[in-house]
């Protein structure tokens, strides 16, 4: 109410306190910004371990994959039904990769090489191997081979010998490679794949080491499932 008595208009009450800043906006609670960006910053955190932690091919994995399976190509090991008897020469890589860690645990990597403990892998290569390789596929496509005889193709189920005979009439085989594991110092790798056309499966271990920036072959070995 004013001097003379009379009282205050509603518009004019409004125009205070507009002229006051009343009309703004309650100010957010202090802990609820806090919450607020305390989320953000763990989904942050969250997304940059995921993305630090899945694995990728690198330039060695690049290396590796082709000295193997040119290696492959000329190699008594890779026994398959096709051959290479009706004139195949290729090799079909699957464009994933093989995913699954089962075939490669302690009990698995080291009950194939009990006939023969000189292939036995080292352990921190084993570790290595199955950290690389935690259970979800890798997509292989930027791998590019330097040989045209490896082929990156997805198999879609084409494991048997009629359906990858039809399918690929040029295929001596296909390989579904693990990410290769490397040693703490960097200077032996493994690669490992299961391969086919076979009965019952297959697969195959190669140990490579590093001198002068290539990678060669130390030894390879299969073993054919009953």
């Amino acid at each position: 109410m004013d001097r003379s008595g009379t009282r205050a208009s509603v518009p004019t009450i409004c125009l205070l306190a507009i002229a006051a800043g009343c009309s703004q906006r309650s100010p957010v609670p202090i802990d609820t910004v806090e919450s607020r960006v305390e989320k953000q910053a763990g989904e942050a955190r969250l997304a940059e371990a995921h993305a630090e932690s899945k694995p990728a091919m690198t330039q060695d994995d690049f290396r590796v994959f082709d000295a193997v399976l040119a290696d492959l190509l000329d190699s008594e090991v890779f026994q398959t039904f096709s051959g290479a008897n009706g004139g195949q020469t290729e090799i079909v890589l699957h464009q994933r990769s093989a995913g699954g860690p089962i075939a490669l645990s302690e009990r698995n990597l080291l009950a194939e090489s009990r006939d023969e403990p000189s292939h036995t892998i080292p352990v921190d290569l084993r570790d290595d191997l199955r950290k690389r390789n935690p259970g979800s596929e890798i997509s292989l496509d930027e791998f590019k081979p330097s040989d045209p005889r490896i082929v990156i193709r997805d198999l879609a189920e084409s494991y048997s010998y009629f359906d990858f005979s039809n399918r690929f009439p040029h295929g001596i085989g296909y390989v579904i490679a693990w990410l290769p594991g490397y040693s703490t110092n960097g200077r032996t790798a493994v690669f490992r794949a299961s391969f086919g056309p076979t009965s019952h499966g297959a697969t195959l271990t190669y140990l490579l080491t590093r001198k002068d920036g290539r990678w060669t072959v130390s030894w390879r070995t299969t073993i054919s499932y009953l």
